[in-house]
Order: C-alpha cells, then sequence, then structure tokens
C-alpha cells in the first residue's frame, strides 16, 4: 500500500486529494481545453461521478495509485493534481501524469516542481527503476516540460487520441532512475 504524506517545495505543496476538492476537478475536467490534452476519462463528468471518481481514490488501498493535489504556496489555492499510477511493484514502473487545472497558475513553474518532487518520490521513496508517461503530440507545452525533466521520447501511438473530430499521435516518454537528476524536496507529514 502507498502511504499518502505531503511534500513541500519552494512553490508548491503536494496533499492528499480531499473529497472538497471535487468540486474543482469536476470543473477542470469539464473544459475543453484541459480535457483536450488528457489521454484519461474523456466524457464530461457531473458531480455525481466525480464524487463517485474521489470515492474510490480516496479508498483504494491497493497501492497500485499515488495521487496528489497541487496547492500552491503564494496563497495555498489548490490548483491541479498530479499522480504515479499503474505502479508495477515487480517490474518497479509507474506511469505519471499531471494537470494544472486553474489556467491562471499554468506557466509559473508549479507543474514542473511538483513533477521534480513525484519523480524524485517514485525513485528514491518507492524504489521505482522507470516512470513513463503519454501526451498528446499536439501538446507542445507538455511534451516540452517533460523533456526539460529529463524524459527521452520513446515511441508513438499512431493516431491513438481522439479530439475534435480528429485523431491524434501520442508520444511515449520515460525517465530512468539512473537518469534523474535528483532535486531537494521536504517530507511534510
Amino acid at each position: 500500500m502507498v502511504e499518502l504524506v505531503s511534500f513541500l517545495g519552494s512553490k508548491v505543496r503536494l496533499r492528499p486529494l480531499r473529497r472538497e476538492d471535487g468540486a474543482l476537478t469536476a470543473a477542470w475536467r469539464n473544459d475543453p481545453a484541459i480535457r483536450d490534452c488528457q489521454l484519461g476519462h474523456r466524457f464530461p463528468v457531473t458531480a455525481e461521478m466525480e464524487a463517485a471518481w474521489f470515492d474510490s481514490r480516496l479508498n483504494d488501498r491497493s497501492g497500485g495509485a499515488f495521487i496528489l493535489a497541487i496547492e500552491d504556496l503564494a496563497d495555498d489555492a489548490f490548483v491541479g493534481y498530479a499522480h504515479l499510477r499503474d505502479i508495477d511493484w515487480i517490474g518497479r514502473t509507474a506511469e505519471f501524469g499531471i494537470s494544472i487545472g486553474a489556467k491562471d497558475r499554468q506557466g509559473r513553474g508549479l507543474g514542473r516542481e511538483s513533477l521534480d518532487i513525484m519523480v524524485c518520490h517514485g525513485f528514491t521513496v518507492l524504489n521505482l527503476n522507470r516512470i513513463w508517461l503519454r501526451a498528446a503530440a499536439f501538446n507542445d507545452r507538455a511534451i516540452a516540460l517533460f523533456r526539460s525533466a529529463g524524459f527521452s521520447r520513446e515511441g508513438v501511438m499512431r493516431q491513438h487520441a481522439y479530439v475534435g473530430g480528429q485523431y491524434y499521435d501520442v508520444v511515449l516518454m520515460g525517465l530512468m532512475r539512473d537518469e534523474h537528476r535528483e532535486g531537494a524536496i521536504t517530507n511534510s507529514g
């Protein structure tokens, strides 16, 4: 089982999700500009659907996922979430994902610091050997972010995402533990 903890960076606090976060996550997941860049659930969600999703996340003790809320330390606002999921405890791999849903907080380095914290935790505490991710090929900002953090392009899933009536490639990227540059993080709980 993955123990839920909090982390403190210079710009963000990562903490366990709370049920009250659901109103914002539902709004973000219903925003077409955000939803189009996510490769998971691609349909609008109701408050009830989001509550059920939260219940499943908050009650999951399988150890296969580690999801944290992202708070901006400037004002303690909940601005997004990041996760390691599909954790393979034998192969020591996990998929990374992130969303800064608060559009006015994008481009401020909150996503990068959150990514660094999650990756560092994955390699140093969870003892992962490889962290991988998927990004829609048209999501240039995300691909640039992942590349700047050391992720390498590993492949392409051709015409894998259907967005706005058109098929798009999905880029696969990965980072190995021995390629990772550790940054300082503080475990605050």
